[in-house]
């Protein structure tokens, strides 16, 4: 099943940030900050896990929406923020199977205009 999630790194001198950045988004929405991850580099939380692209684009785009002037903050303040499609080798080897996923330019404007990265993992 794809698994979409949002990532925060930083540099050690800039955790405190990430942390900050973490809180306040748990403000907006309990639950999507638990604390760093084990490297202490940052934090990532869900966005989305469903096997429909289309369920994942609109999570994503409810997502920047959502936690853009965080986003934008965190963007300005040197940390590194990625929204992660990660597609699994069961996503691939289903009998309903991507062939390729579409983005709506729409949706590539407002990640693009908030600095953050598209990154898409194949396991």
């Amino acid at each position: 099943m794809m698994h979409t999630v949002a990532r925060f790194l930083a540099e050690p001198a800039l955790l405190r940030k990430v942390v900050d950045t973490g809180e306040a988004m748990n403000a907006l929405r309990p639950g999507m900050f638990s604390g760093l991850r084990q490297r202490g580099d940052g934090f990532a939380c869900d966005i989305c896990q469903d096997g429909s692209w289309s369920h994942h684009e609109q999570a994503i785009r409810e997502f920047v929406t959502e936690f853009a002037a965080l986003l934008r903050t965190a963007v300005d303040s040197g940390i590194a923020v990625a929204i992660d499609i990660a597609i699994e080798q069961g996503d691939r080897e289903a009998a309903t199977a991507f062939v390729g996923l579409g983005f709506d330019p729409s949706l590539l404007s407002a990640i693009a205009s908030l600095g953050l990265r598209l990154e898409i993992t194949s396991y």
